[in-house]
């Protein structure tokens, strides 16, 4: 009798717990806005870029509704990388810099006519440092080579 008990508890719980489950994904998860984000292990791919970073620094994706763009910041946060595919949104030599910091502006053309615009804000007391950072992320930014599978994007 125990044994036929502890059966019933399982499909009850069984039961129970079905019914948390949503018969279908919600409005707000099907209806997410720009394409998807990967960051893992110091790999950041924007949906149009690719690009490899410190394992240290931060990555910071722009908002879903703008065009692709990532910010990398350093852990001390005394400088940082931008990537876009869109250069007017990124900053301007001309714009007001803290005093000590300069900016370096590089564009990468990709396979597929796509251009990536990179940005380098740092101090000028460090700004060797962070050249050679930024000249080696410059070295894996790539186009993205996305496979569609039936569940996810790889």
């Amino acid at each position: 009798m125990f044994r036929h008990f502890r059966i019933l508890q399982f499909w009850l719980l069984a039961a129970l717990l079905a019914s948390c489950v949503p018969a279908s994904a919600p409005k707000h998860l099907s209806n997410t806005p720009g394409p998807p984000v990967l960051a893992l292990d110091g790999l950041y791919d924007a949906g149009a870029f690719v690009v490899r970073y410190p394992a240290d620094w931060v990555a910071v994706s722009s908002p879903a509704n703008q065009p692709a763009a990532v910010t990398l910041v350093a852990p001390d946060e005394s400088a940082f990388i931008r990537l876009s595919t869109h250069p007017d949104l990124e900053p301007s030599p001309d714009e007001n810099l803290p005093n000590g910091m300069r900016l370096h502006t590089r564009q990468i053309p990709l396979v597929g006519g796509a251009v990536v615009t990179l940005t380098l804000g740092a101090p000028v007391a460090r700004w060797a440092e962070y050249v050679d950072v930024f000249e080696a992320v410059v070295e894996t930014v790539r186009a993205t080579e996305r496979v569609e599978t039936g569940r996810a994007m790889l």
